[in-house]
């Protein structure tokens, strides 16, 4: 990518910064989409990477707009230069599939195994290091004109760049598959591949073939089928058991184990007979939560909400506990008589109560279970202060999302309603592990902040709530003894 291009674009984007228009963001989110698509590599994963923000392809983004991230073009790659053929008994040379950074082989070995071989693209391990350069001048640049505090797209670069080292690391991701294998092994319902680390390189991975159609194979052929008959009719299996399976993984390993598949998005998701599935591509991997014992509040404070039950402070305050615990500690700990998280998430629990009692529309979000979508719809967060994320557990919320997402697509393209049921299934799974083998206690009582730091940080909250929200503020300073 040459500097003419970059100069292209900042015209584009100085054009829109100059009109006379009321939707400038989306206009600017629009113009960066449409300046990388065409540019392969790294550029389209980067899309991808922010596709699965709502607050990046809200208002603008259509069906269409997605394809982009299934037409990848395949490049020509010499295998004898890649793979000992000799190991192999057959290899096609046409891929079978193909991503940003790999495509994807079909070979049997000399012992008579089916197997894929997954190589990384030349032109990704040849340039990488220049284009993430590029891509970072070019955020600096874009993030000049895109500053919205619910879309930082530099923080999105710098998650963006640590995805792709880690992405392209492929001694990281055999580690990763051999770590799951044995977590899996003797699992009934899901079945990870076995990867033929002697086989596989810097640049290649060998792992076994595991035959059956991927969730997204389903999703974009399923013509007028409901995916229910779909999936039953390739696999005999229920789908809806799958999901809530997958989702009930997800959060149980969150609550007991050590890492988390990060990537569950439905071209890393293979549906099998028997209401098994399989998982494929472990270039991401989460690590457990900070806090087990703060993840598991948290999730059971949401369970509580889709049941019915309108304690939305608690689900907010568990947030708060689980994704800022340093400072809800010192809080806490320092500043007891003023108990500013249990005052800012019980006024924005009536706040939500107000916007249900006025709004359908909001209702509706709330009855089909998407809480999350309704405070960042209808709740201002803007009016809070800037509060310091724990990036941990960050990473298993990007890795749930994902999956949310993929559940919502389901809801859009078959009209089924199915979200909150099997959010709720998949938290039983979890739930029903946890009470048999219990979760760690591990909710920690010290905080990297000071006494003096914790009552700067409450200053600075109440400064801030009470510069934008004069109404919330004093329903705050009611809540605690200032």
């Amino acid at each position: 990518m040459n500097n003419n291009f970059i100069i292209k674009m900042l015209g584009r984007f100085a054009k829109i910064w100059l009109g006379n228009y009321s939707n400038k963001e989306i206009l600017y989110k629009k113009e960066l989409f449409n300046s990388f698509k065409n540019k392969g590599g790294i550029y389209i994963k980067f899309l991808q990477s922010l596709s699965i923000t709502k607050n990046f392809m809200n208002g603008w983004g259509t069906p269409k707009d997605y394809e982009i991230f299934n037409n990848v073009s395949y490049e020509k790659i010499d295998l004898y230069k890649v793979i000992n053929v000799n190991n192999f008994r057959y290899i096609d040379n046409n891929p079978i599939a193909g991503g940003s950074f790999a495509q994807i082989y079909k070979g049997i070995l000399n012992s008579g195994e089916n197997v894929i071989i997954k190589v990384l693209r030349p032109s990704i391990f040849k340039n990488i290091d220049y284009d993430l350069k590029q891509l970072k001048r070019i955020v600096r640049i874009v993030s000049l004109f895109i500053n919205s505090r619910m879309f930082n797209i530099n923080k999105a670069f710098d998650e963006f760049k640590n995805t792709c080292l880690l992405e392209t690391d492929y001694e990281y991701e055999i580690a990763n598959i051999e770590y799951f294998y044995n977590l899996y092994k003797n699992s009934n319902s899901i079945v990870i591949p076995k990867v033929f680390k002697e086989l596989s390189s810097k640049y290649v991975i060998v792992e076994e073939y595991i035959n059956g159609p991927t969730l997204a194979d389903i999703l974009i052929n399923l013509n007028n089928e409901s995916i229910e008959e779909k999936v039953y009719k390739q696999t005999g299996s229920n789908i809806w058991k799958q999901l809530s399976l997958v989702g009930g993984e997800l959060l149980r390993t969150g609550l007991i184990e050590n890492y988390i598949f990060g990537d569950p998005h439905p071209g890393n998701i293979i549906l099998l007979e028997n209401d098994k599935v399989a998982y494929i591509d472990f270039g991401i991997v989460v690590k457990k939560p900070t806090s087990q014992e703060a993840f598991y509040m948290w999730v059971k404070a949401y369970y509580d909400v889709l049941l019915g039950n309108d304690d939305y402070g608690r689900l907010l305050e568990t947030t708060f506990l689980c994704f800022s615990q340093d400072l809800a500690i010192a809080l806490k700990k320092y500043l007891p008589s003023h108990d500013i998280i249990t005052a800012i998430t019980k006024s924005l629990s009536n706040k939500t109560k107000q916007t249900l009692l006025s709004n359908s529309e909001a209702n509706n979000t709330l009855s089909e279970g998407h809480f999350l979508s309704l405070i960042m719809d209808y709740v201002n967060l803007d009016e809070l202060p800037n509060i310091e994320f724990d990036m941990t557990n960050f990473n298993l919320l990007k890795a749930m999302q994902v999956f949310i997402s993929t559940l919502v697509t389901i809801d859009k393209k078959n009209n089924e309603k199915k979200f909150k049921k099997i959010m709720i299934d998949s938290m039983n799974i979890a739930f029903e592990y946890c009470k048999m083998n219990g979760i760690p206690h591990d909710l920690k009582n010290k905080t990297k902040y000071s006494l003096n730091d914790s009552y700067e940080l409450l200053l600075d909250m109440i400064s801030s709530i009470a510069n934008k929200n004069e109404f919330l503020y004093e329903q705050i300073v009611e809540r605690i003894n200032l």
